[in-house]
């Protein structure tokens, strides 16, 4: 379980090091929690910048094809991979 917790360390701060995060006088905890911190705000910026992509794409469809029966949205959502 140590031996876990020194990997899951070291990957923290070789993650913080190509995010050019360097600790200035923080705890190592402190700096894992900027690590996830600026993780989350990247992961929120690329959900709505996929959101986004999904909604014109479904604006286009709609507008070339008119309104899909909803079990032809289901099947789009599926092999894409959405959530609707």
């Amino acid at each position: 379980m140590i031996g876990d917790m020194s990997r899951t360390k070291g990957h923290a701060d070789d993650l913080a090091e190509n995010l050019g995060l360097k600790p200035n006088g923080q705890t190592a905890s402190d700096e894992r929690r900027r690590v996830w911190l600026k993780l989350g705000n990247e992961i929120d910026r690329l959900d709505g910048l996929f959101s986004a992509k999904r909604t014109a794409l479904e604006s286009i469809v709609t507008a070339r094809f008119g309104t899909l029966d909803a079990n032809v949205q289901e099947i789009i959502h599926e092999k894409l991979g959405w959530r609707p």
